[in-house]
């Protein structure tokens, strides 16, 4: 197996648990979001209402989290153009494949060459 696969499978195993995060993350919000709604609903009084939630707490944990799973899935769209300009294929057919415009797909693939050494073609 390349190194480029190995990277590729690497970074899918990362995104992978990166989302795995975001979506604790934000389940933890939506409980918090919830319990916030009922506390507002019945009339507590809003500073009660924010002591009673981890609002600091919970938003910097979501925010964390998807910042890292976008990082995460941003590495990951540079190694799949540099894997696919490596094994021959086009930009323009990366991009129709991947589902994103071809001038996309030429920064990732420059931005994985600048980084990397991965000749976009």
């Amino acid at each position: 197996m390349t190194s480029e696969r190995e990277e590729l499978l690497a970074l899918l195993d990362e995104l992978n648990q990166a989302i795995a995060n975001a979506a604790e993350a934000l389940g933890a919000s939506l409980a918090d979001n919830r319990r916030f709604r009922q506390l507002i609903a019945k009339g507590t009084p809003l500073r009660d209402a924010l002591s009673t939630v981890s609002a600091p707490e919970t938003r910097t944990s979501v925010d964390d989290a998807l910042k890292h799973m976008e990082q995460t899935r941003h590495q990951m769209r540079r190694m799949v153009l540099a894997l696919g300009v490596t094994e021959g294929m086009g930009l323009a057919e990366l991009g129709r494949l991947y589902g994103i415009s071809r001038q996309l797909a030429s920064r990732l693939a420059a931005e994985a060459h600048k980084d990397s050494g991965y000749a976009p073609s």
